[in-house]
């Protein structure tokens, strides 16, 4: 509330009211008195100011209203005064919270604003008067509006009437004013800039920004030879950052943009300029890889011919990269992190990062790639005196990501591999200290290592020898056997490591399956995986790395399955085998189908299924989620081809396991829901068949398909047949039902006896 809302001067009054009656003053010495009176009453009125009711609000708008209206009309200095005193005095904070919820105080908040862009709009189009006071006034409402800006970002910032506070910004079109003001003055430019800089902090203003005729100019800037400020290069990155897209909608010629930045960090860097600027422009080209939305961007296909700004784009980058090289070759690279400024280090892991999505990009042309965001490495915004330990381990780190990227693709002849790994090898052998900066670099050789020896065999044979993997097995037992509290951080590294020790031993087993010093691993390794499951189930990677050993020592008898029964652990497998994912119950059951096949293997599996039909209860429960999925209740988008395959597979199983369908069916009568899920895996092959029949005999009735009348019949006959046999089952299986029903246990025991006759 306004504690006085009349100021009196010289024995007259004035207050809003009628302010309006006296404008029309025409005579000179009144005007200068009005002046003063109007401009004394602004600065008391705003001196006892609080926050503003309706009426208050009201009576300010019509103010406004009448002097911006006379001002555009009449130019009258008097009216510039009036405006620079009330945007010099009215306090930022004017809004009463309190009315919030009255859709008549939001409108006239959205008046007052509007206001301004109506002002604004004016003195755009005088931007080149050169006029003092104008350029005064201008600063005012900048000034004014950077601290309302700057307030109510603030209370959006700690969740304080976050959704009022984005709807006044919103409908004030206060981008709309700045997008008006904006022109050749350095110092208000600098204040619109930071008052972008603030808004682009959230993404509620997105569309908004987006928007703004501002915005586009900024990006227009990186596409000329203009310096640009590095705060615009961040308001681009802000709001890019959350939608890359955006880019393509504002500039007319993408590669000339991302070329003008290269040409921008290449003359930068000539000049060991590695400033804010340096670095935005950087990290802004690294976003848009990451965002891949350019349709030109297509020259990293290998089937697209090179254009002039093609080649331009690829020159310009290797020209930074040989400078950074060559400072590097002549350099030390740790002494010139500590010679050079905080910034330098910024710019060396962005350039990594960059390197690193470019090369997915090659490797992947066509691929949807999910980058590792730049930001993780940077530290630009934080001051700290060089640490060489951490420089040093962040670097390694991005040389792995690269290296690594290399090797799981089709690129690994641009490396010698065997070089490399015979490297790596001695390194690991020499780290004993496992600090945690060391152990972060540790970790990263073993990967390396790892996907080096994953995608290349003959590299592996050659390098992977018996003395490191003894190494690495007593590496992977301390690990197991290091039961203390752990911080979170160690625990991941741990993990790791136990991982890459494992998928390595996994490596070298595959290729040395005569090989002695594999023995107490193995039976180590089973056991103790197996029985704990903890591990396997929190790590999806680790688990499909065992799954693999695992098959690898069964079917190549390096386990004993008789021994592999007798610990339990088919049964243990199988309790994991419910609870696991779908596509690794999926791997698990390929497993399974193996060995079944191998007839060793499937007299232990037959003998075991004597005591325990626990594979018959898992396997039906399977077939149930995924009839289940078939029918809609749950949908992983798996083709119903996909669907098939998984049930064939089980079928196989049970047709194997229970001798054609002959053996073990007393099991399943005792549960109606096993019986009715056996009887469809069963029925599974002939209504298969028969579909495939159907949809032929479909695409023949629909003239999809023209064949000859005599083959027409031979389908219908076809198409008979598998009915018949799929009746007989069912007519079978009610006679089953019905035994089962009367308890007739010789009747039905007669009744089985009779099916597998009929299967002999």
């Amino acid at each position: 509330m306004i504690k006085n809302d009349e100021c009196s001067i010289l024995g007259e009054v004035i207050n809003f009211e009628n302010i309006y009656e006296l404008m029309n003053v025409e005579e000179k010495n009144t005007l200068v008195i009005l002046e003063e009176k109007i401009n004394n009453f602004l600065l008391g009125y705003y001196k006892n100011f609080e926050r503003l009711t309706i009426r208050e609000l009201e009576e300010l708008n019509n103010f406004l209203n009448i002097i911006i209206k006379k001002f555009i009309e009449e130019k009258r200095t008097l009216l510039v005064n009036i405006l620079l005193i009330h945007f010099q005095n009215i306090p930022s904070s004017f809004i009463n919270v309190k009315l919030k919820d009255n859709i008549f105080y939001i409108e006239e908040i959205k008046k007052f604003f509007l206001s301004i862009l109506d002002l604004s709009s004016y003195l755009k189009k005088c931007k080149n008067d050169n006029s003092e006071k104008i350029n005064s006034l201008i600063t005012s409402i900048i000034n004014f509006l950077n601290l309302f800006l700057v307030d109510t970002l603030k209370l959006i910032g700690s969740n304080v009437y976050k959704d009022f506070y984005i709807r006044i910004i919103i409908d004030s079109r206060i981008l709309e004013i700045f997008n008006n003001l904006y022109f050749d003055q350095e110092l208000e430019n600098e204040k619109i800039i930071h008052s972008l800089l603030l808004l682009t902090e959230f993404k509620e203003f997105d569309d908004e920004i987006c928007k703004c005729d501002i915005i586009k100019l900024f990006i227009n800037l990186l596409s000329t030879n203009i310096y640009t400020n590095y705060l615009i290069i961040q308001i681009i990155i802000n709001v890019v950052n959350r939608n890359i897209k955006i880019i393509k909608l504002l500039i007319h010629d993408e590669i000339e943009l991302i070329n003008n930045i290269l040409e921008k960090i290449y003359i930068s860097i000539k000049r060991e300029c590695y400033d804010f600027t340096c670095i935005n422009l950087l990290k802004l080209f690294s976003y848009i890889i990451e965002g891949n939305c350019f349709d030109k961007l297509i020259f990293f296909d290998e089937h697209y011919y090179l254009n002039n700004s093609g080649i331009i784009f690829f020159s310009t980058l290797y020209n930074i990269i040989e400078h950074i090289r060559s400072l590097i070759k002549f350099h030390n690279i740790m002494n010139i992190l500590e010679e050079k400024n905080e910034l330098f280090y910024d710019f060396i892991c962005i350039l990594f990062c960059v390197l690193r999505n470019l090369i997915e990009l090659i490797i992947n042309p066509h691929k949807k790639i999910i980058f590792r965001s730049i930001n993780e490495n940077s530290d630009e915004n934080k001051k700290y005196k060089v640490n060489v330990e951490k420089e040093k381990k962040m670097l390694h780190l991005l040389c792995f990501d690269i290296i690594n990227g290399v090797n799981s693709s089709s690129l690994t002849e641009i490396i010698d591999c065997t070089t490399l790994t015979e490297k790596i090898i001695k390194k690991i052998q020499n780290m004993k200290d496992k600090n945690m900066h060391n152990k972060y670099l540790y970790v990263k050789y073993l990967e390396s290592l790892f996907y080096i020896s994953l995608n290349n065999e003959r590299v592996s044979k050659e390098t992977l020898k018996e003395n490191f993997i003894i190494n690495i097995e007593e590496n992977f037992y301390k690990i197991n056997k290091d039961t203390k509290h752990k911080n979170l951080k160690n625990l991941e590294l741990d993990n790791l490591l136990k991982l890459y020790y494992f998928g390595i031993i996994n490596i070298f087993v595959k290729n040395n399956l005569t090989s002695e010093i594999i023995l107490p691993f193995v039976n180590y390794v089973i056991l103790e995986e197996l029985k704990r499951k903890n591990f396997l189930l929190q790590n999806e990677l680790y688990y499909l790395v065992f799954l693999q050993f695992l098959n690898i020592i069964i079917i190549n008898n390096l386990y004993e399955f008789r021994k592999f029964i007798e610990n339990d652990l088919l049964e243990d497998l199988l309790k994991i085998f419910k609870i696991s994912s779908f596509h690794l119950k999926i791997m698990i059951l390929k497993i399974l189908i193996q060995w079944v096949e191998k007839k060793v293997i499937l007299e232990e599996i037959k003998n075991y299924l004597n005591k325990n039909k626990m594979i018959f209860k898992v396997l039906l429960e399977f077939w149930k989620e995924i009839q289940n999925m078939n029918n809609g209740i749950r949908n992983l988008n798996l083709e119903i081809n996909e669907l098939n395959n998984i049930r064939s597979i089980i079928y196989y199983i049970f047709k194997i396991l229970t001798n054609n369908f002959t053996k073990g069916l007393n099991y399943f009568s005792k549960n109606e829901e096993f019986l009715y899920y056996f009887r469809c895996i069963m029925i599974f092959e002939e209504k298969s068949i028969l579909d495939i029949y159907n949809s032929i005999m479909n695409q023949t009735n629909t003239k999809e398909l023209v064949v000859l009348e005599n083959d027409k019949l031979i389908l219908n006959g076809k198409i008979e047949k598998c009915k018949a046999k799929i009746e007989n089952i069912e007519k079978k299986f009610h006679i089953i039902i019905n035994l089962k029903d009367k308890k007739n246990i010789n009747n039905l025991e007669n009744f089985y006896n009779y099916v597998r006759g009929q299967h002999e």
